[in-house]
Parts: structure tokens; C-alpha cells; sequence
């Protein structure tokens, strides 16, 4: 009679082991189990391989803002990251719809609702965050991460103009201007003009001559644009403004008592520029009207000593001064 080893032991076990899996496999009694973690594992992977990517810019300026916290909003899960120092966010989420809400201090909240994270698929969005326009006190404590700062600030409330233009109004310009709103700002502007003219009005008809002319004028405007690349962006600005133009009349008109001449103007335009950090470069267009008048330091109106007929300041006076022009200049936000 042979006796069994330990050995022999064990591997009988081994078999018994096996066999009674296999039953149990042949009796589906661990059959919906296995496909349950099969499941679990495709669906882990396909969970993990979505991203979602953001660039918070702050709306006036196209500036990065850092330190920004964003909130992703599922049916099932909830997430919160906070944007690096160039203003980006990169999300690893689960596939499926999301509401995402952005905020930073001295910013107004902005919420996105119906972002879907798509299988294998990077989706990428630019989030425009606004200044808020009063400041608010703020119970809650920020947090920043460290190693990061927050975005730089650019204050529009103030700005510079300088500038030029061609055209029938050859002048150049400078000027102060503030933003009441966001969007829309308010200028006192000067320009210096000196050009060349002669006129029925004048003492000596056949002479041209060179003329200073001074004016100041108010100006208003909007600013409307949207980012280009990075810190560059694409600004479009109409504007008018209204103001009177002043020249001298020694030698130009025979009456000793008038000091000097001067016309109510209305001036209309645009202008289109490149915006990079506190500067914007442009280029324009504007159109000058005039008073039907010239007039005198009293405000009356100009008239011929000889023949009595009134003068008109950009079609008697100083012919030709009316029309297009073409304008380039900068603008510096202060």
C-alpha cells in the first residue's frame, strides 16, 4: 500500500482547488462578478484620459490671471483647482457635462454651464474674467498657493494720447483722457496746426500764409477688442469730439481791433489698434465739419470790411480745411 507524501497532499489540494473553480465558473455563480470588474476597469481607464484646459485672462488687459479658483460641478463629483501664474488650468476629469465657475478676488464671478469632458479629447477654453467696478468687502479669506503671485493690474481709469494726422488738417495732438465705465472714456485734447493759405479776406490776396491755428476740443469715445495672441489683442475705438479752433490775425485781416479768429468744430472717427500691456497702437480715420461762421473774440461773426459778406472759416478764411484725414498715435494707460 502506498502512503502519500505531503507533497502528493498538496498537489491534490491544488486540483480539488482548481476543479471547484472552474465548477463554479460553469455554474455562473462568479460569472457576473468578473464582468462587473471588467467593466470597472474599462470605465476607470476611459474616466481618467479626459482633460479640460482654461486660460484666464482679465478682460480689459488680456493679462494672465493667477491664483484664480475654479470649481468643476458634475452630477457626480466636485472638484476645485487654482490657475498657475500664466493664468492656466489643466484638468484631469471624468468624462461627462460639467459646470465650471471661476472667481478671483476683485473679479466678478464667471460660470460656464454644459461643458462636456470628451473621451480622449483635450477641450480648451479662454475665460474672460471683468473688474469689478465697487469695491466690496470680502468675509471669506483667500488662499494662494505658494510660489505663485497674483496677476499684474492694469488701471484704465487714466490714460495718455499722443499722436499726429495728415490730411486736409495737417496737426499734432496730445491729450488726457479718463474711463468713466469700462468701456468708455471722456478726453480734453489739444492739437497744433501750422499750414499755409491765402484767402479773398485777407489783406494781401495773392500772398499765402503760414498760419498757426490752436484746438482744443472734448473728446468721447468706446473702446470694443478681443485678444489676439498672448498679451496682444485687436482694439476698434469710434469717437467724436467738438471744440473750437483759434488763429491769430495779425496780417491777415484789415480790422486792428480783432485780436483773433476761431470756429466751433465737429470732429468724427475711427480708429483700429494693437493693444500689448499698457500701450495701444493705432491708426485712424477721422472727418472735420465746421461752423458755417468765423467769428471774432466776441463771438460774432467774421465779416469783409469792403464787401460786408461773412466769412466761413474753412471754405473763405482757410480754404479747404474741412474734410479726411488720416491719424497714428499711441495711446499709454496711465
Amino acid at each position: 500500500m502506498k502512503i502519500k507524501t505531503n507533497e502528493d497532499m498538496k498537489q491534490t489540494t491544488k486540483i480539488i482547488h482548481s476543479k471547484t473553480f472552474m465548477e463554479a465558473v460553469k455554474t455562473r455563480k462568479t460569472f457576473p462578478i468578473l464582468i462587473l470588474m471588467v467593466f470597472i476597469f474599462f470605465q476607470f481607464n476611459q474616466a481618467s484620459a479626459q482633460r479640460i484646459a482654461l486660460e484666464i485672462l482679465d478682460a480689459a488687459t488680456y493679462r494672465p490671471v493667477a491664483d484664480a479658483e475654479v470649481v468643476f460641478k458634475s452630477a457626480f463629483t466636485m472638484m476645485t483647482f487654482h490657475s498657475s501664474p500664466d493664468g492656466s488650468v489643466i484638468a484631469n476629469v471624468p468624462q461627462g457635462e460639467y459646470s465650471i465657475t471661476v472667481s478671483r478676488l476683485g473679479y466678478e464671478e464667471k460660470v460656464m454651464e454644459g461643458v462636456v469632458a470628451r473621451m480622449d479629447q483635450i477641450t480648451r477654453l479662454e475665460v474672460l474674467l471683468k473688474m469689478k467696478e465697487t469695491t466690496t468687502t470680502v468675509t471669506s479669506r483667500e488662499t494662494t498657493r505658494p510660489g505663485t503671485l497674483p496677476a499684474p493690474v492694469v488701471p484704465r481709469n487714466f490714460f495718455m494720447d499722443i499722436g499726429g494726422q495728415i490730411g486736409n488738417i495737417n496737426a499734432a495732438n496730445i491729450g488726457v483722457g479718463y474711463y468713466f465705465i469700462p468701456e468708455a472714456f471722456i478726453m480734453l485734447n489739444y492739437a497744433f496746426s501750422r499750414q499755409q493759405y491765402s484767402s479773398l479776406f485777407f489783406i494781401n490776396r495773392d500772398e499765402n500764409y503760414r498760419i498757426n491755428f490752436n484746438r482744443v476740443s472734448l473728446k468721447s469715445g468706446i473702446d470694443f477688442g478681443f485678444k489676439v495672441i498672448n498679451d496682444i489683442g485687436l482694439q476698434f475705438n469710434p469717437h467724436m469730439n467738438i471744440g473750437f479752433e483759434r488763429a491769430n490775425n495779425k496780417d491777415l485781416i484789415d480790422n486792428d481791433r480783432i485780436e483773433y479768429i476761431m470756429s466751433y468744430s465737429f470732429i468724427a472717427g475711427m480708429d483700429i489698434g494693437v493693444t500689448y500691456s499698457r500701450a495701444v497702437f493705432y491708426v485712424g480715420y477721422n472727418h472735420a465739419f465746421w461752423m458755417f461762421a468765423a467769428m471774432n473774440q466776441e463771438r460774432t461773426p467774421l465779416e469783409n470790411g469792403i464787401t460786408g459778406e461773412t466769412a466761413r472759416w474753412a471754405d473763405d478764411l482757410f480754404p479747404g480745411r474741412k474734410g479726411r484725414n488720416i491719424r497714428i498715435g499711441v495711446k499709454l494707460y496711465l
